[in-house]
């Protein structure tokens, strides 16, 4: 389990977080949970060609994780998590969950939105 504590969110606007998933090449497959769910989330896979096309204002889409589906990754992949919370949001709470396909194991990335927003299951340091 991973989390990520007190991220800023910026209510209105597209908020961006990353995170890494694996190690060797294996499937992995991506669902969501908590209230911030409904903010229609996405997940991008290596996003840095995302990022340039995006601040470009061009489309790419090659590299969207469809959720609920196995996706093949050759190795250790960054994933972007990409969400749009309502104008009138204050906080969230979002978990992608990963489940490894060769090993069944699956693991919490928690993304607590919001001021001195810390997920109630977050490891703090």
């Amino acid at each position: 389990r991973h989390c990520a504590a007190a991220v800023r969110l910026m209510a209105g606007k597209t908020n961006v977080a990353f995170f890494f998933v694996g190690k060797q090449a294996d499937a992995y497959r991506f669902t969501f949970q908590g209230n911030a769910a409904d903010w229609t989330p996405q997940l991008i896979r290596d996003p840095g060609p995302f990022l340039r096309a995006y601040s470009a204002r061009t489309a790419f889409q090659n590299s969207e994780i469809q959720v609920g589906a196995w996706t093949e990754m050759s190795g250790r992949t960054m994933v972007s998590l990409l969400v749009s919370p309502p104008e009138w949001t204050t906080e969230g709470l979002l978990a992608v969950q990963v489940e490894q396909c060769s090993s069944g194991n699956s693991a919490l990335v928690e993304f607590g939105f919001g001021v001195d927003t810390i997920p109630p299951r977050c490891f703090r340091d």
